[in-house]
């Protein structure tokens, strides 16, 4: 399916358009839930999804195929998207899987985005950052004129700030991108997530989009990235004191299983494309058939990972 610029455009705008009309008026619906909107905080009392099945997928960097086959794997649940949608994947594949999620999103389906570390702020841009030459690539291949590229990635990166960065299931789960603040300036869950306002602090989100959990220090160190921070169980537990969350689940980082585990079972990392350029066979994500289903005595329930096997071809349960 070519999906036409004029088409993309549409769909950037309305998204954008959808995502800070819920900003001003604090609230959103995705399908029949209710969505609380704090800033680019958002937050979801358990009694909206009670009976319904949800899914966290993790990171896709323009995987088409491992898309298609999540969301068929899903379907009929909140899925919960934690960013990574462009970059490193093929220029169609960045695009499909922009253009698929936004356009879930304007049609209400149930379905949250958020923001990742490949959807930038200025002056946090990744490096590769190749969504702009993925675009001109693609309006190539379709025979548009790839001069286009450049209003689309405006309309992009105007979308990308958009975004929510950090969800909380109140008393559940804590889902963000990459990691947590450093510092905890406010014992106020919003603030403290850069909550509370549409222009969150860049050390806060610096902090959200790039950090990786590690278990060689009990606080924070640098990250070798060069942004964010390597954060230890002290802070976890201190996030999740915080937020009143059980456990916190990211992406950000590839996981050869295609998910992984730390500190004592309150992270968990899901990896969710397979292929070049992380060369892994096996997409994670969670998939639980009710909200209670996502931790067991304050650890992932790892009965609820599932594992999308690239030569198989089947999503099997961990």
């Amino acid at each position: 399916m070519n999906i036409t610029p004029e088409e993309f455009k549409r769909v950037l705008i309305e998204a954008k358009r959808k995502l800070d009309d819920a900003a001003r008026k604090g609230y959103m619906h995705v399908g029949k839930i209710r969505v609380d909107v704090h800033g680019r905080v958002l937050s979801i009392h358990p009694s909206e999804i009670e009976g319904t099945p949800v899914s966290v997928i993790g990171d896709i960097h323009g995987d088409a195929n491992t898309l298609r086959s999540i969301l068929g794997y899903t379907m009929g649940s909140l899925r919960i998207f934690v960013g990574d949608y462009v970059d490193r994947g093929p220029p169609a594949g960045q695009v499909y899987t922009l253009y698929t999620l936004l356009k879930l999103f304007i049609d209400n389906d149930t379905i949250i985005l958020l923001r990742g570390n490949h959807e930038p702020p200025e002056g946090l841009e990744p490096v590769p950052h190749d969504y702009p030459q993925a675009l001109a690539s693609y309006l190539e291949q379709i025979g548009e004129n790839p001069q286009m590229a450049g209003e689309l990635y405006d309309l992009s990166f105007k979308l990308f700030n958009s975004l929510p960065h950090a969800l909380i299931i109140e008393g559940k789960a804590l889902i963000v991108h990459g990691g947590i603040p450093r510092r905890a300036k406010s014992n106020d869950k919003y603030e403290y997530l850069g909550g509370n306002t549409l222009k969150p602090p860049m050390d806060i989100l610096e902090d959200i989009l790039w950090s990786d959990p590690t278990d060689k220090t009990p606080d924070y160190l640098p990250n070798p990235r060069g942004a964010g921070i390597l954060w230890g169980p002290r802070l976890t537990l201190k996030a999740i004191s915080i937020t009143k969350a059980r456990i916190i689940i990211r992406g950000h980082e590839t996981a050869p299983l295609g998910f992984k585990v730390d500190h004592n079972g309150r992270v968990l990392t899901l990896f969710s494309r397979v292929g070049k350029p992380y060369g892994n066979t096996r997409a994670g994500f969670l998939y639980c058939r009710d909200v209670n289903m996502i931790e067991v005595d304050k650890k992932v329930n790892l009965g609820c990972v599932y594992v999308l096997k690239k030569v198989m071809e089947t999503a099997v349960a961990y």
